[in-house]
């Protein structure tokens, strides 16, 4: 039996379903970060922001995302790893929102710093239980490994998508 095969009938057995919910977490919050930074002119002109504090939109989610990610991963291993992530995700889902229907800077602002407390609480606690979820250390060095490539890919993935939407949006380019 190869290893490839091993560790994936390993995983198979134990827990596929939050695997790939943890793993698919991470890349949606990669790409969640690098989604708008193609579209931020035409978001700005949707919105009224000054091309001048276009680069608030980026910041209100990064300022949070990194300063709240040490304290969440620390609150997620005290009051509990699942819980914080389900957390975060279910802020993330309702953010997006906020964002997505934003009418006025101040709500896009809010959207995106409430996104990045979102990712402070749920990337800590994703990444926390896929390093407790695997024993053997080959298992979690793969699961690792994958977890980091899907997470870099994902910022990847967003410009890409979020150039996609712009060039396909009536009027895009066009500010």
């Amino acid at each position: 039996m190869s290893t490839n095969t091993a560790f994936t009938r390993a995983i198979s057995r134990r827990q596929p379903l939050s695997v790939l919910l943890l793993l698919g977490a991470s890349f949606m919050l990669s790409v969640d970060f690098s989604i708008l930074n193609v579209a931020l002119p035409q978001i700005g002109v949707s919105v009224g922001l000054d091309l001048s504090a276009l680069p608030w939109v980026v910041t209100a989610y990064a300022l949070p995302a990194a300063g709240f990610m040490l304290l969440f991963g620390r609150i997620a291993d005290l009051c509990g790893r699942r819980r914080l992530f389900l957390i975060g995700i279910a802020l993330m889902g309702a953010s997006s929102l906020v964002g997505g229907f934003a009418i006025s800077p101040a709500q896009l602002l809010v959207g995106r710093a409430l996104q990045g407390l979102a990712t402070a609480l749920a990337m800590p606690a994703a990444l926390s239980l896929l390093t407790t979820s695997f024993t053997d250390e080959k298992q979690r060095a793969r699961v690792l490994g994958l977890n980091g490539a899907l997470a870099c890919g994902g910022f990847t993935v967003g410009a890409l998508v979020g150039g996609t939407l712009v060039a396909r949006c009536p009027g895009a380019g066009h500010s």
